[in-house]
Order: structure tokens, then C-alpha cells, then sequence
């Protein structure tokens, strides 16, 4: 074990104090609870280093790493050298990063490429970057688990941009992430998200043409599994906007989700474009404002819901594309009020009458993402 500021000084250094052996032996670096803002604690190079947890003493709300120091520009962590999952980081906030360097910095406050670390109960505040304001990840699998996306910006992707392999986020909060261009909170290229008991809740992209106020996918067949979204806003695709273009057909994938209360002009939910075919399990898609719940555009592929409840979307539910309307009432899809327990205030358990608990459904499953029942 090596203590910061202890052992060692600053993080950098007790990185570099590690032999660089791709076997490795399970070190661990600990950062005592503080505010650091000094070289050694941004722009965190690990060099092709395995077997290394990063963590902190305290968690992230006392141990901070605060990478604003104008006029330079520093993130976090660039990870570079074929890092895997044994390389963690643990319990830090992440705040006030800007990539360095001119033209399209990417990566706020982590820069990812061809290597697939794992950061566990991190928080990444205010940061930006044009392509991914907090994360961006090229050709790799990171993990994020048990992580908060706070306030950052970008042009593509407010939070995370991801292009080529795959990013992991798991048990993940996004809430007040913007994009000026796509993707409020995550704008996925030719790779597909897995993101899985996850929260996004006000997350917009709502300048120019405004694509996606949580995902912009693009060839990308993102899936959602058991995540609530709320109050989201875009210019088309409230929620997701997806297209493939010349690229072959796409296929997003929400099963167990909640969609309440999300606004676009077009698609208050979701907007499928080109070779796009939606997939929606057992999802509840609701209170939208705005355009219709689902548009789907020109050149879209046929969408398919099962089991899902379409309801109270001001722009229309299922009754706004003949092959949505072909599948209302069929293989248990409804459109009746979910009973929600104050979807006002952003709690989403179910009343015990709800149509889409599984005892009160033909399909005889839950219906939306898996909360508690409340009294």
C-alpha cells in the first residue's frame, strides 16, 4: 500500500513508484480525504500499469480533485496503454475538467483508448470537453459502476462520448448534463452503451438541431435495462434519437424502463431515424410533452413493443404511426395511467392498483423499471 500525501506526495508519483509489470501484484494507492489542485493530482498517466487500485481514503465527497486552474487545461486520468479491469479507481470527485490542447478536446476529466479500466463510486462534476464533457472513450470498455454524472457539458456527448468498443455504466446517475449539439448525457458512434439500473434525469441537448436529450446513437444499438428517465429535453428524441444512415440497421433496446415527463418537438420519447428499429420490453412511456411519444422518420425499420404502456403524451401515444397503432392491444401493450406514486416529484413507484404490476397485467410481468410499491 502507498499513501498519498504519506508515502508519496501526489498520485503521479505513487504510480510511478509501481514497477510497470503487465502481472503485477495487487498494489493499492490511498488518497488521504482533501481538495487537490496541483500537478501530480491531474493529467494522471498509468502508463500501461495493471493491478492497481486507485482509491480513496474517505469517498468522493471529501476527496476531491478539483482540475481547474486557468488558464491551463488538465483532466483527470488518461488511460492509453491497454489498462484492463484490474486497474480501479475508487471513490473520488472529478471536477471542473477541460481537456488539454486546441481543436476537439475530448474528455473533460477521462480520456480512454483501447484499454478498460474501472472507476467505482466516482463523481464527475462540471467538467467539459467537445466530444464527451466528462468521459471519452475510443475503441475501448470501460466500466462505470455505482457513479454520478453531475453538470457536465459538451458539444457531443454532455457527459459521455463513446465511439468503437463499448462503454459499461451500472447503477449510474446523470442528472444536469447538456450537449449543444447531440446527446445530452451520452452520444454513442458506431458503439453500443450497456447501461443498466441507471437514473437520467434533466439532461438536455436543445441548441441548433437539438438530436437526443439523453443519447444521440448513431450505428449504435444501445441497451437499457431496469433506468428511469425524467424531464429530459431535446430538439428531436426527448430521450434517444437513433439513426444508422447507410450503415445497416440498428437495433436500441429499453426493457423494465420508465420514460416520464421528457419534451422534444419531435418524438417527446424517441426518434427513430434512418435503418433504426426500436425494441421496447415492458417499459412505461408517459407524460411527454411536446411531439408525439414515438416519431418515426424517414427510412426508419418497424419498431417492435411488447408489453409496454404508451400513456398521457400530449403530442399522441400510439395513435400517431399506423404501425404503432397496429400494435396497441396486442402482445400486451395498454395505454392506461400507470398509477404512479408522484411522478410530479420524480418518484416512480408503483400504487398497489397500478395496471403494470404483474398481478394487474395479461402479460404478467412488471411493466417499467423495478420499484417498490408504495403504501
Amino acid at each position: 500500500m502507498i499513501n498519498v500525501p504519506g508515502d508519496k506526495a501526489t498520485i503521479q508519483e505513487a504510480i510511478d513508484a509501481i514497477p510497470n509489470s503487465k502481472d503485477g501484484w495487487g498494489w493499492e494507492i490511498v488518497v488521504a480525504k482533501g481538495t487537490y489542485n496541483s500537478d501530480g493530482f491531474w493529467d494522471l498517466d498509468f502508463d500501461g500499469r495493471k493491478f492497481i487500485v486507485l482509491r480513496s481514503e474517505s469517498g468522493p465527497d471529501s476527496t476531491i480533485l478539483n482540475l481547474r486552474k486557468s488558464p491551463q487545461r488538465h483532466r483527470a486520468i488518461w488511460f492509453g496503454g491497454g489498462e484492463d479491469t484490474t486497474t480501479v479507481i475508487r471513490g473520488f470527485t472529478f471536477q471542473s475538467g477541460k481537456a488539454p490542447g486546441d481543436g476537439n478536446t475530448q474528455g473533460g476529466a477521462v480520456f480512454v483508448f483501447d484499454a478498460y479500466p474501472k472507476f467505482v463510486n466516482c463523481i464527475f462534476s462540471r467538467n467539459s470537453g467537445s466530444s464527451g464533457g466528462a468521459v471519452y472513450s475510443d475503441a475501448a470498455k470501460p466500466i462505470f459502476d455505482s457513479c454520478k454524472f453531475i453538470d457536465n457539458s459538451g458539444e457531443l456527448g454532455g457527459a459521455v462520448y463513446c465511439a468503437s468498443g463499448n462503454i459499461y455504466l451500472r447503477n449510474c446517475l446523470f442528472e444536469d448534463n447538456s450537449a449543444s449539439v447531440s446527446g445530452g448525457a451520452i452520444y454513442a458512434v458506431t458503439s453500443s452503451p450497456v447501461v443498466t439500473h441507471s437514473q437520467f434525469v434533466h439532461n438536455t441537448a436543445i441548441s441548433g438541431t437539438g438530436l437526443g436529450g439523453v443519447v444521440f446513437a448513431s450505428q449504435s444499438s444501445p441497451v437499457f435495462d431496469d433506468c428511469t428517465f425524467y424531464n429530459n429535453a431535446s430538439v428531436h428524441g426527448g430521450v434517444l434519437y437513433s439513426s444508422s444512415g447507410s450503415g445497416g440497421s440498428v437495433m436500441p433496446r429499453f426493457t423494465n424502463c420508465t420514460l416520464v415527463g421528457n419534451q422534444a418537438n419531435s418524438g417527446s420519447a424517441l426518434f427513430a431515424g434512418p435503418n433504426s428499429a426500436l425494441r421496447f420490453n415492458s417499459t412505461i412511456i408517459a407524460f411527454g410533452t411536446g411531439g408525439s411519444a414515438v416519431e418515426l422518420g424517414s427510412g426508419s425499420d418497424d419498431p417492435r413493443f411488447d408489453c409496454c404502456n404508451i400513456f398521457g403524451n400530449v403530442g399522441g401515444d400510439w395513435d400517431t404511426d399506423s404501425t404503432l397503432t397496429a400494435q396497441f392491444d396486442k402482445v400486451g401493450n395498454i395505454s392506461t395511467d400507470p398509477l404512479l406514486c408522484n411522478a410530479v416529484s420524480g418518484d416512480f413507484r408503483l400504487q398497489a392498483d397500478s395496471p403494470c404490476l404483474p398481478d394487474n397485467n395479461e402479460c404478467g410481468v412488471q411493466i417499467g423499471a423495478k420499484v417498490e410499491v408504495c403504501q
